[in-house]
């Protein structure tokens, strides 16, 4: 792995969550977002709001917490968002675990809970 590579995929990555901007009415929760996914996608040994927190900066846990339990977005047009993501870089979704893609979408905001 070179450092170009991991450029391309930081690069990448803001242009993803940069593109869910429009989930969110509020610059504030954008800002966040981005900073929650970078979180679960790096190397930590637990990953909760504090450990979240902690990498993005924060003095405590309440703007991860406030992400998900009291902003308001669409949990629907993210995984929509995410699977037609998904479709476009990876192929037909056959090629994804349908079940994966769900079980992290519960694990994100919770099993039937929505945030609109």
């Amino acid at each position: 792995m070179t450092a170009e590579q991991i450029a391309g995929w930081d690069a990448e990555l803001s242009a993803l969550t940069g593109s869910l901007g429009y989930l969110f009415n509020r610059p504030e929760p954008r800002v966040v977002f981005a900073q929650f996914i970078e979180g679960l996608l790096a190397e930590l040994p637990k990953k909760n709001g504090w450990t979240l927190s902690e990498r993005a900066g924060h003095v405590t846990a309440d703007r991860m917490q406030w992400l998900l339990n009291g902003s308001v977005w669409d949990a629907d047009r993210l995984r929509d968002a995410v699977r037609d993501y998904v479709i476009m870089h990876l192929g037909d979704l056959g090629r994804v675990s349908k079940v994966d893609l769900e079980l992290w979408m519960i694990s994100v905001h919770g099993a039937g809970r929505s945030h609109g």
